[in-house]
This record gives structure tokens, sequence and C-alpha cells, in this order.
């Protein structure tokens, strides 16, 4: 019995690890993805709350959460739908996106900004504070056909770009026909060699 507890706990404890990994990857690519992060984000949570009435008794969720109750199932299997749907969407959506059908598109500067963010510091074990700042420069920019975009920049092109500059950026169509923002593929499609290197012109 203990070697089963043991086992499940692993695997509780993997789940969590890859729940967070998803969740993680799924935001980070929305970051290039040319649509509104509320908007997946909500027609997952839907599809895991709505399908938690029906699935909530599976056996995966019983065994995961050691309880047969509504409550502590239908919460895991909607966390877990929402998450995978998301990595899924926005994963496949960019690694899949036909870069042959996309091309350079100029987009408006609307604003440009700064974030401060802070590292961690270790001081003891498995115990970080909160540790020396810096900061983190943005710019927003508006593309022909209204969409705005938040893109992260370097501190020398943000020195040198105003409001109202026009930048030209790749877009690649992606897998659910959703365009993304790719610098991983500029060098094969433009004169830059990275993605940085398109604010730099």
């Amino acid at each position: 019995m203990k070697m089963k507890g043991n086992y499940r706990n692993g695997v509780i404890v993997a789940v969590i690890v890859l729940l967070v990994c998803f969740s993680v990857g799924a935001y980070s690519l929305s970051q290039y993805t040319l649509v509104d992060f509320s908007t997946p984000l909500t027609g997952f949570a839907l599809v895991g709350l709505l399908s938690g009435m029906y699935l909530w008794k599976a056996r995966m969720w019983v065994w995961l959460t050691g309880s047969a109750k509504f409550a502590p199932n239908y919460l895991c299997h909607s966390l877990c739908t929402c998450v995978l749907g998301l990595a899924l969407f926005y994963i496949g959506n960019y690694a899949l996106a036909d870069d042959e059908r996309g091309g350079e598109r100029n987009a408006v500067v609307e604003a440009k900004y700064q974030k401060t963010r802070h590292k961690s510091r270790r001081t003891g074990r498995n115990r970080y504070v909160q540790g020396e700042a810096y900061s983190v420069y943005y710019m927003r920019v508006k593309f022909g056909d209204g969409y705005s975009k938040e893109l992260q920049i370097e501190q020398k092109r943000y020195a040198r770009l105003h409001k109202g500059d026009t930048v030209s950026l790749f877009v690649s169509e992606g897998l659910f026909r959703i365009p993304v923002v790719k610098f991983n593929r500029v060098a094969r499609y433009t004169r830059g060699s990275s993605y940085r290197d398109q604010f730099k012109r």
C-alpha cells in the first residue's frame, strides 16, 4: 500500500510539473500569436468545465485525486483539459506554421515602455528572496488590420524608437490560421539574422 501511495504521489508531482511547463509554454508563445490570450483561454476553459460534467467519474481522475467525490475530480479534469488544450493550440499553431505563406508586415509603434522585474536570490535551502531589480523593454505595435501586440525589444532599440515609427515583422500563417510573429525563421526570409535584428533596421 505504501509503495502504491508513493507511486501515486510521484505521478501527482509529475502532472503538476507538466501543467506548469505547458502553462508557461502556452503563455510564452501567446506573446507571438496574433490573437488575444483571453479568447482561447475562455474557449478551452468552457470545454474543460462542460466536459467535466460528464467525465469527472473517469478512473484516472478518481485515482489521481484519491477521491470519488464530484468536486475534486471535476476541478482536476477541468484544469488539466484547459491547460493541455491551450498548450496544444499554441504549440501546434506556432510550430507547424506555414512560413512559405508568410511575409513581412509593417506595424506602427503605438507606445514604448519598460517594466521593472527582480531576480531571485537564494538565501538558504528552499528559500529565495527578491533580489536585484532590472528593466525589460517593450513596444506595442499596431498592424494594418488594427490588431495591436506587445513585443519585447533590446534597450538600444528602445532608446532609438519613437511613437509613430514603422517596423517590419515577419508573420507566418499558423496551423489554425492564426498569424504568428516568427523569430527563428527570419534569416530565411529577411536580411536579419535573428528576431531582434528586425528591430535594428
